[in-house]
């Protein structure tokens, strides 16, 4: 008999560990909520939780880490990643899943998790490549995002391009929908690296369509003046103001 563990069996004993919480040694509370956990596993899972254990702490006295300035399912995830490889979100529609991974992308870089950051800026990429029936839910996570994560990083970098990237594949929609018009005014950072990539990379353009010069604030619009054949109105992708299609057309560029 082999004395090897196999993966597969150290997955399923970790899996345990966490559902049933054998021999915990330490307890994360977030709200109303307690998680009876591990150090060693949290301690090999991220240098936020090395750092906790193998310093001075009062955590360390008491044996009590309180996060209850997070989310408690969003904490769930993160927890639920370091005994398993992955965080359970079937409860959620698909573009709930959106948002919702946004929040685990910050919560991991918050404690510097790697492996879940990079977890949960896959499935974003994966979610918003799929068709979207608006763009509430990615409103939100591109709100999330920006005002809570840094664009130092490589993963932070990566994801704001995946992010824009997507708002300009799907400007005609966005445009339509009052929500993510008012966040691209409210969150400055999105607004400017949307417009950014507008005027430097032309591969965020469909060239059969046509160039018009916004008469509010003189940014150049790419507009497909047939699409949408029941939506008179097209959208400035930069200020978000609406002008008939005749109108536009005395402005072509």
């Amino acid at each position: 008999m082999s004395s090897e563990i196999t993966p597969s069996f150290l997955s399923a004993g970790l899996q345990e560990l966490f559902k049933k919480s054998h021999h915990h040694d330490f307890v994360i509370q977030c709200g109303q909520r307690k998680w009876k956990v591990h150090k060693a596993i949290l301690h090999v899972a991220t240098p936020y939780f090395a750092g906790l254990f193998e310093n001075d702490y009062q955590e360390n006295e008491t044996g009590i880490l309180d996060l209850s300035v997070d989310e408690p399912s969003v904490i769930n995830a993160m927890l639920e990643y370091m005994y398993g490889g992955k965080y359970d979100d079937a409860a959620l529609d698909a573009e709930e899943k959106i948002t919702f991974a946004a929040k685990v992308f910050v919560i991991a870089d918050k404690y510097q998790f790697k492996d879940l950051k990079a977890e949960s800026a896959s499935q974003i990429e994966i979610l918003i490549d799929k068709p979207l029936s608006d763009g509430r839910d990615f409103s939100r996570a591109v709100q999330i995002i920006y005002e809570n994560t840094n664009d130092v990083g490589g993963q932070e970098v990566a994801l704001r391009g995946t992010l824009v990237e997507c708002a300009w594949n799907c400007s005609e929609m966005f445009m339509r929908d009052d929500g993510f018009r008012a966040m691209l005014k409210e969150v400055s950072g999105f607004g400017a690296d949307v417009a950014i990539a507008g005027m430097e990379n032309s591969t965020f353009r469909d060239p059969q369509s046509n160039t018009y010069r916004c008469p509010n604030c003189s940014f150049l619009c790419q507009l497909d003046m047939d699409e949408y054949k029941s939506h008179p109105d097209r959208y400035c992708a930069w200020c978000g103001d609406q002008f008939s299609k005749g109108f536009w057309e005395q402005h072509r560029d």
